[in-house]
């Protein structure tokens, strides 16, 4: 009997400048010289109005 992996995990990055907004996406950025970045985990909640919801955003650079 085989058993299913889960699914990986979907996360949204979000870049800043300057608090500005300047990537949003699925995929890492790359880390360039004066910005930061978040990423949230897309947690499933078939209970929720989307399906789900993201997690607090954690800090990547």
């Amino acid at each position: 009997m085989t058993t299913a992996l889960p699914a990986p995990p979907i996360y949204r990055y979000i870049q800043r400048r300057d608090g500005a907004v300047i990537y949003l996406g699925p995929e890492r950025p790359e880390s360039t010289l004066g910005t930061s970045c978040t990423r949230s985990e897309w947690l499933p909640d078939k209970a929720a109005e989307w399906g789900g919801r993201w997690a607090d955003p954690e800090i990547v650079f």
